[in-house]
């Protein structure tokens, strides 16, 4: 009867053992399990903070190409507008050439130096404001009347109208802001509307232009991602690329936004 009790009392010690160092490895598992979890956890609080960082910089960029787009088409309406006054200014010329056409048949050719007088004065007039417009818009916006003549200057603004809706990609040379004054760089210019963009013959780079007093100035882009939008664009108007969703870069353009009165 005594070893009987003192069997069950060793296998209630052995078995009691057992359940401390398994208490003891369940602790240690569960600490280590925490150690491995703690670089997990903040590496995923990092990756959220980054993802919240990019869509804070897309909200931006995307509502400041939309007061751009406001801009454009404020631009590109006044455009327009001027070129209705001048298109009015010419039918009204044509109208009084018909008028005194019309007076010289039953009276005489009197009238007719005035009538082409005044359509002369009319196209020197026309030629002299498109020539202003062209010297602050990108090449290829508005036209320019090989003359003074009236037939002229009503395609310089039928060209002009046209371009003023499409966008297109044209050879130019222009001044980088990191080259000599006098240097030029032959560049490839996408145009759309008022906005310009260019990239070098090679692709290697580019950036965004604008037409200072007659001077195309092309201002390079740091940001290789906004450099391959331009490229991307550019073989796209080309036809040398599929269409695309492509943003364009516009902090200069936003720039000069803020500085406008």
């Amino acid at each position: 009867m005594l070893i009987a009790y003192t069997r069950l009392l060793m296998v209630a010690v052995v078995m009691g053992s057992a359940f401390g160092v398994a208490s003891a490895v369940e602790s240690v598992v569960e600490k280590e399990a925490g150690t491995r979890a703690a670089p997990v956890v903040a590496q995923v609080h990092e990756d959220l903070r980054v993802a919240n960082d990019a869509r804070s910089r897309q909200g931006a960029e995307l509502q400041a190409w939309h007061l751009e787009q406001e801009r454009l088409a404020t631009a590109l309406d006044g455009v327009q507008a001027e070129i209705a006054r001048v298109e009015q200014e010419l039918a009204v010329a044509e109208a009084e050439r018909i008028t005194l056409r019309a007076t010289q048949e039953r009276h005489g050719s009197g009238a007719v130096p005035v009538a082409q007088q005044v359509l002369a004065d009319a196209a020197r007039t026309t030629r002299a404001r498109l020539q202003e417009a062209a010297a602050s818009a990108p090449p290829g916006l508005v036209s320019l009347p090989a003359d003074d003549s009236i037939d002229a200057v009503v395609k310089a603004i039928e060209l002009s109208n046209r371009a003023a809706g499409q966008v297109a990609v044209e050879l130019a040379a222009g001044h980088r802001q990191d080259a000599p004054p006098d240097a030029r760089t032959a560049v490839r210019l996408l145009r759309a509307g008022a906005l310009a963009w260019w990239m070098t013959l090679d692709g290697s780079d580019g950036g965004t232009a604008e037409m200072v007093a007659g001077r195309l100035e092309l201002s390079a882009l740091a940001d290789a991602a906004e450099r391959s939008a331009i490229r991307r664009a550019i073989a796209m108007v080309e036809g040398r690329a599929a269409a695309e969703l492509v943003v364009l870069p516009l902090a200069p353009f936003r720039a000069q936004v803020g500085a406008a009165p």
